[in-house]
């Protein structure tokens, strides 16, 4: 959201609607005079430091040496010394708080409102760091938020510096949203005086009058958008803001929910099972259905005749002794026939997990709820049939000729044993075509018999790739003994004997195919090869990749650092292959900071293109060269995107080019 948004709202302090809050969010009542207070801060209460005005313990930054209070009367951030004693004053100009560092004397700059070591770039936005997260923060001086990017989303998001709170406007209602990251708690503020708007206990809903139209308007607070409460269903309808389509929740517990004019009854999530759960809408209250039959019985709004309803599907159905499974006859489905459409019923087992049959063996796929693993039923009898331990195929019989055949759990159709890779192999169609006939438009798909996961055979390596359902990991198994190829904990490779050339080569687990690594770097190169293996393609392309977290990377002979990406944050970050460490970046700049290796001086790189930049101080942007184009690109640090040439601050596009190999 751009901060213009909120452009007009610079009089709203959310220091008026709280108790009072410092330094990290830190309530005075719960920090203790002589010890540190319950919040994991870099900010400690120290002893026998008291503020005159509050008579509560003040709060001093380790890393400036200020003290941080909250003015009684004007609920705002004051930056103390806690030599003097004395209100330090923020600069009109910077929004910023200049003082003498009482244990190292030098000149700190503080964010009055965080209290937090802080500095203004060109665009006049001060840059300082998030106190939770640790990652740079911009602040708006005018509207006194804050953005930084969503470790989740990486999206940018606007914040309360002190509270953390996420702050988003709403253009159409003209109200704020403020969600607390911790709990996902979310409410709805009155942009002019500061104050939580309260909702209806019984909708959810936020009344309040448009700026716009003047007319009353119920708000969502979930999403800031409007809404309605519909008494007949006990749902509320909003439109959702990223898609534009409607959408109703139960308000009572904020899942989605919809409902269904045939039974008369509301489907929805139970939040805390994680189970669907049908509803009564006059009475509120969930419906059990019979254990016997998984079904719940209930009056048809429209006959009044008693009917049973499939609680998953949320349909009308009915259930078969003799088979045990459950069949819906949904009304809409009927009349969909009745016109020409394809409409079906589905089936059910008395669990809730849905059975899909193949039209081809007449055999249903289903989950099994306690192992997680796709299982074959007989819908005719409602028999499970058990796969053969060794091959992990059903043995059944054909439903058109009557002869036997073998089907794969995984698929639910027909499927083979490969006598020379031990694999299950599945004929796929591509095309309109029947299975088995090798017509043009087939493939076939190769699967574990063991694990039943995707697997397939490499011809030079005489090897199988496969994944651990354990782990989710890849790895080599030797069709000949089925054992697990260990790799090399260093390097990630697995060394086996090639069958073509008779040597002994090293392979790469991710991508079964052989590889090299690099002790330099630290880097797994793979090069693609021609068919019979023994000759690399002309063109052929090499990827590299971190030996470590086996994500992609790239080594600059310039700099000596590897730019890969961080597994857990999904940033792009440069390694020092010496040390194997990330390198730190710059929170006002964007860079980091390193040696040149051949030269030994110190040189500023950009960590999403790991080349050589430099950070202008009048634009606030990087300047560097993208290694694919050879061109010069211009970066905004706070955003990491590139800007468009000749066009201020409009982006382009996200930084996703690939480096060549080096």
């Amino acid at each position: 959201m751009s901060m213009s948004l909120l452009g007009s709202y610079t009089t709203l302090s959310f220091a008026q609607q709280k108790k009072p809050i410092l330094a990290n969010g830190i309530n005075p009542n719960s920090v203790k005079p002589n010890g540190n207070s319950k919040n994991n801060s870099k900010t400690t209460a120290k002893s026998g430091l008291v503020d005159p005005k509050t008579g509560k313990p003040m709060l001093v930054n380790e890393k400036t040496g200020l003290a941080r209070t909250l003015n009684p009367k004007t609920h705002k951030p004051e930056i103390i010394d806690p030599v003097t004693g004395k209100v330090l004053h923020p600069d009109l100009k910077t929004g910023l708080v200049t003082a003498e560092d009482p244990k190292t004397h030098k000149l700190v700059t503080v964010d009055p409102e965080t209290g937090e070591p802080a500095t203004v770039n060109a665009k006049g936005l001060i840059v300082t760091t998030d106190q939770k997260t640790g990652k740079p923060e911009t602040i708006n001086p005018k509207t006194g938020l804050g953005t930084i990017d969503n470790p989740r989303t990486g999206q940018p998001e606007t914040v309360d510096p002190v509270t953390g709170k996420v702050v988003k406007a709403n253009a159409k209602t003209g109200l704020i949203t403020i969600t607390d990251p911790d709990t996902g708690k979310k409410e709805v503020v009155d942009p002019k005086t500061g104050a939580p708007l309260l909702a209806d206990s019984k909708t959810g809903l936020v009344t309040t009058k448009n700026p716009t139209t003047g007319k009353t308007e119920t708000i969502d607070p979930a999403t800031g958008e409007p809404a309605k409460f519909d008494e007949k269903t006990g749902l509320v309808t909003t439109t959702n803001p990223k898609t534009g389509k409607s959408e109703s929740f139960d308000p009572k517990t904020g899942e989605p929910a919809t409902y269904n004019k045939n039974t008369g009854l509301v489907k929805t999530t139970n939040p805390k099972t994680g189970k669907t759960e049908l509803i009564d809408p006059k009475t509120g209250e969930p419906l059990k259905a019979d254990p016997a039959t998984g079904l719940v019985t209930v009056e048809n709004p429209k006959t009044h005749e008693m009917e049973t309803v499939e609680p998953e599907d949320g349909e009308l159905a009915k259930y078969d002794p003799k088979t045990g499974l459950i069949t819906t006859t949904p009304e809409e489905g009927i009349k969909a026939e009745m016109k020409g459409e394809t409409k079906k019923s589905e089936i059910f087992t008395k669990s809730g997990e849905l059975v899909t049959v193949n039209s081809q063996t007449g055999l249903g796929q289903v989950t099994n709820p306690k192992t997680g693993k796709v299982e074959l039923i007989d819908p005719k009898n409602g028999e499970m049939l058990k796969p053969d331990p060794k091959t992990g195929l059903v043995t059944t019989k054909d439903p058109t000729t009557g002869k036997a055949e073998t089907v794969f759990p995984g698929t639910g159709t027909v499927a083979s044993i490969d006598p020379k890779t031990g694999l299950i192999v599945v004929e796929v169609a591509t095309s309109k075509t029947k299975l088995g006939t090798k017509a043009q438009g087939e493939k076939e798909e190769t699967f574990d018999p063991k694990t039943g996961e995707p697997a397939t055979y490499n011809k030079n390596t005489g090897l199988i790739k496969t994944t651990n359902p354990k782990t989710g990991k890849s790895e080599l198994i030797d069709p000949k003994t089925g054992d697990v190829l260990q790799a090399d904990s260093k390097t990630g490779l697995v060394t086996t004997f090639d069958l073509k050339t008779g040597q002994m080569e090293t392979i790469y687990p991710e991508t079964g195919t052989p590889a090299t690594y690099d002790a330099k770097t630290g880097l797994v190169t793979v090069t693609e090869k021609t068919k019979d293996g023994l000759e690399v393609k002309k063109n052929a392309v090499s990827e590299s990749f971190d030996a470590k977290t086996g994500e992609p990377a790239t080594y600059n002979k310039t700099t000596g650092l590897v730019k890969t990406t961080n597994p857990k944050t999904g940033e792009s970050v440069l390694v020092d292959p010496k040390t194997g460490k990330d390198l730190p970046v710059d929170p006002y700049t964007g860079l980091v900071t390193t040696t040149n290796p051949e030269t030994g001086k110190m040189e500023t790189i950009c960590p999403g293109t790991g080349t050589l930049g430099t950070f202008n101080k009048k634009t606030g942007l990087i300047t560097t060269t993208n290694p694919k184009t050879g061109k010069t690109e211009t970066i905004d640090p706070n955003t990491g995107k590139v800007l468009k040439a000749g066009a201020k601050g409009s982006v382009t596009g996200e930084d996703d080019w690939e480096v060549p190999t080096t």
